[in-house]
């Protein structure tokens, strides 16, 4: 079923490429667009699996922080979307501007991941500590009720 899904996201990013654009200009590297397909057919995978475990995570602290991620991914795909808008740049702005604009993506992405693996990090620690300290306590009393029982 993922197979399938993954090859039909493929198509529809492969027909989805600017053809036209890429017949007009000779600079266009047919693999330089190849990569940014595949690039955007990932991050919607990526993206539709993040969604499936922020589902199966209710509730718990991950689905909360999953938000962070999916934030990043909607970067890297917008990012990757003005590497194309770089080649054909909108009247009034340079191309410069918009592969600004795509390096901007870039940085919020990896500051939004930053923050997810920040914050899980966080929450494990927490969990590890209560873990513990739960240990802790029933070792005690499974030693407090072996030295009752010798003394009895």
């Amino acid at each position: 079923m993922k197979a399938r899904s993954l090859l039909l996201a493929t198509l529809v990013a492969w027909t989805a490429t600017p053809r036209l654009a890429l017949a007009a200009s000779s600079e266009i590297s047919v693999l330089d667009v190849g990569v940014g397909a595949i690039s955007l057919v990932l991050a919607v995978v990526l993206l539709i699996d993040v969604i499936a475990l922020r589902k199966v995570a209710d509730g718990a602290a991950i689905a909360e922080n999953l938000a962070y991620v999916m934030f990043g991914v909607i970067c890297l795909a917008t990012s990757v979307l003005l590497g194309w808008l770089a080649r054909f740049p909108p009247e009034g702005m340079s191309v410069e501007q918009v592969r600004l604009g795509s390096e901007l993506l870039v940085l919020a992405s990896m500051a939004f991941f930053a923050i997810y693996t920040f914050r899980l990090k966080q929450s494990l620690m927490r969990l590890l500590k209560a873990l513990t300290t739960e240990l802790d306590r029933a070792t005690d009393s499974a030693g407090d009720t072996r030295a009752e029982g010798r003394e009895g």
